[in-house]
């Protein structure tokens, strides 16, 4: 098939960790067999050689990437790249001011590579603004569409005017919808769309990308680093420092686990608006020696961070405007990763997350319960090798790149037979 993908945050580099959800399952379409080109919002950031190019530095195929400018000044190209909502809670101001620019620019520019390129199905990635600015292209070449839900996407969908707006025209274009949690699918089919043409696809890790990231000497390295000369054990956590990420609620949960272990350490790397905020919290909490932030991870860091903790963890909640992930990738990489995970029961978590089996969960927003689970999953007796060795298996066998472009292949078709 010939695949034209419209998205707004994309990977700018090999080491960049903004949206690699969309690129390994773009990349994997492109490795078997199909053409595949995507398009996205111009970003500063965007390496050079990253553009135009069909082979990545392993001589793999991957998906052409280009590019399309929204704005008249270079520094106004901001929107995108987890800098568009404050804390994930509510929009900034001067994105609003720019959205209009990158909605024009963005459906002129569908419409001319469709026209050039002739693909037999477009796939907007993040419902809105993208299957609303894929609509014309849709529409005019007769084309079917699917659009794939991330999170904070429904989070604007479900505002009023003018995003009902938007979320009318792209629910009435979406021939097919794909979310990796069904608690985003349900909240956009209660908006309109047929429940019939969605369907519930998880992301996934690569385990090879994963097994060849982890070297033993620099993951030794890490884990010392992270323990600053303490016993152990080693609690990991990674992800955007914002709200629906629930580390607040980690940091609620830690002083009771640390009664047990004095020794614990935890390290929550990331970066994002509540890094002050949290830092803050530990301090109040007396965690200063216990918890520490080691900021933004490269894509070659993940592997080596993941790999030297004895257990990780993803709090996940509901935010205060609603906003939730839907499958935090993070969590599929630890299990790439051979480690067990303790994470909260929502939205798409449970579909990787298997309790007793792959980790443990608990209850979102309970730091009590966190708590309960955490220490379980510390215990000397707790099977964390075990639960490790099976989250790798369910890596393995159904969450990789490469069963879930198959399932991703098969919407496509029923998308085609729609039409």
């Amino acid at each position: 098939m010939r695949i034209l993908a419209l998205t707004h945050t994309y990977p700018r580099s090999a080491e960049d960790t903004n949206g690699p959800f969309v690129r390994f399952l773009m990349d994997e379409l492109a490795s078997r067999g199909h053409e595949v080109r995507v398009l996205t919002a111009h970003d500063a950031g965007f390496a050079a050689g990253e553009l135009g190019q069909d082979k990545d530095s392993r001589g793999r195929v991957r998906a052409r990437l280009s590019t399309y400018r929204y704005a008249p000044r270079e520094d106004w190209h901001i929107l995108g790249y987890s800098r568009t909502i404050h804390e994930d809670v509510r929009l900034k101001a001067r994105m609003l001011l720019l959205s209009p620019l990158l909605i024009l620019a963005g459906r002129r520019a569908l419409l001319q590579a469709a026209r050039d390129f002739r693909p037999d199905i477009l796939h907007a990635h993040w419902f809105l603004p993208n299957a609303y600015m894929a609509a014309a292209a849709a529409r005019a070449m007769k084309l079917p569409l699917v659009a794939t839900l991330h999170g904070s996407d429904v989070f604007v969908a479900e505002k009023g005017w003018p995003y009902s707006h938007l979320t009318k025209v792209a629910v009435k274009a979406t021939t097919r919808l794909t979310s990796c949690s069904p608690e985003l699918r349900d909240r956009i089919c209660a908006l309109g769309l047929p429940r019939e043409r969605s369907h519930v696809i998880p992301y996934a890790a690569d385990p090879g990308l994963l097994e060849r990231e982890i070297d033993a000497v620099a993951t030794a390295r890490v884990r010392a680093r992270l323990l600053d000369g303490a016993k152990g054990p080693l609690l990991t956590a990674l992800g955007r420092l914002v709200w629906k990420k629930g580390f607040h609620v980690l940091l609620e949960a830690l002083p009771a686990v640390v009664r047990q272990h004095p020794h614990l350490r935890v390290a929550i790397a990331g970066e994002g608006d509540l890094e002050a905020h949290l830092k803050a919290q530990a301090q109040g909490l007396g965690l200063e020696g216990v918890v520490c932030f080691p900021g933004r991870l490269g894509r070659e860091e993940i592997g080596p961070f993941m790999a030297a903790g004895d257990v990780f963890t993803m709090p996940s909640v509901h935010d205060p405007a609603g906003n939730v992930d839907g499958l935090p990738n993070v969590i599929l990489e630890a299990m790439a990763a051979r480690r067990p995970v303790v994470a909260s029961a929502v939205a798409g978590i449970p579909l990787a997350v298997r309790d007793g089996e792959t980790g443990l969960l608990a209850s979102p927003k309970d730091s009590q319960d966190l708590a309960r689970a955490l220490l379980e999953a510390l215990a000397p007796q707790a099977p964390r090798q075990a639960w490790g060795e099976a989250g790798r298996a369910l890596v393995e066998a159904e969450l990789n790149w490469s069963a879930i472009a198959a399932r991703y292949e098969t919407v496509y078709g029923m998308a085609r037979e729609d039409r």
